[in-house]
């Protein structure tokens, strides 16, 4: 999973973090394929805070249901028809009208 510049002054900035801990915590989660016990353990200390499991955690599901949101609102919200039922978003592709497709995305916290 990776961010632009803009997406993190934007959307991703904030929270306590900062951008060197946040692309930090990325790349661990990159190479640890998200155990985040082995990516506390493997924290770089000496530059950055302290940081607990649940910490590394928790700004990591932030960041990938910020940018699942940040996805949908660009790249399919504008070109498509959508109608938004809790805890699902049921988009209706309006370019075909002999073949509608319908994409159903379950999201897990679509209301956050």
């Amino acid at each position: 999973m990776t961010y632009t510049d803009a997406e993190y002054q934007l959307h991703l900035s904030g929270d306590g973090w900062s951008r060197g801990e946040t692309d930090h915590l990325m790349n661990l989660a990159k190479r640890f394929d998200l155990r985040f016990v082995v990516m506390q353990d493997r924290w770089n200390r000496d530059k950055f805070q302290e940081r607990t499991v649940e910490d590394i955690k928790e700004r990591y599901y932030n960041i990938a249901n910020t940018l699942l949101k940040v996805l949908l609102f660009y790249y399919f919200i504008p070109a498509r028809s959508c109608y938004i039922i809790p805890s699902v978003l049921v988009v209706v592709d309006t370019f075909k009208d002999d073949d509608r497709s319908l994409f159903v995305v379950s999201l897990h916290r679509i209301h956050n």
